[in-house]
């Protein structure tokens, strides 16, 4: 059995995550009981599908892990972000969303030691990111680091609009 655990973001703010890796099924939690959400995640033959969150408030990766490269959308036709990161050497480098709303990812990936860190957004407005990953595509992890940062922000907005 697999796992992605650790934390996007820092001590006060951000979320854990806690998800196990079985049978190409991605199961766990990010965030805490009251704040956080689930995930069942399903990966095979490169299509990704299932659902971060609830029936209601939640959201549906719809993308395609084809070699170095995963592609997408997550969430619906119109409410939802375009997703796109790429695996060169040890990094992922790639964008969340459009260009004006959306942010970038920046992230690197240990293979020997199972890790994937970096920065999710800028430097000023961001998050960091510190997993440990087994039996699971780094990109993957990063597609989930990348979704979560997006609940996160969107739970949170009125917050840093005080």
């Amino acid at each position: 059995m697999g796992y992605i655990t650790g934390r996007i973001g820092g001590l006060f703010s951000g979320y854990n995550i806690q998800a196990f890796v079985e049978n190409n099924t991605i199961r766990g939690r990010a965030g805490g009981v009251l704040d956080g959400n689930d995930m069942q995640i399903t990966f095979n033959n490169g299509i990704i599908t299932g659902r971060f969150g609830g029936l209601v408030s939640g959201l549906t990766p719809n993308c395609i892990l084809e070699g170095n490269r995963l592609h997408g959308r997550i969430g619906g036709d119109i409410v939802g972000n375009d997703i796109l990161l790429d695996l060169i050497g040890d990094e992922i480098r790639g964008r969340y969303g459009g260009d004006i709303i959306g942010f970038d990812c920046n992230l690197n990936y240990f293979i020997d030691s199972g890790e994937l860190k970096g920065r999710l957004g800028g430097d000023l407005i961001g998050f960091d990111v510190d997993l440990k990953i087994s039996e699971v595509s780094p990109l993957i992890a990063a597609m989930i680091a990348c979704v979560e940062y997006d609940i996160y922000r969107e739970k949170h907005e009125n917050e840093y609009r005080k």
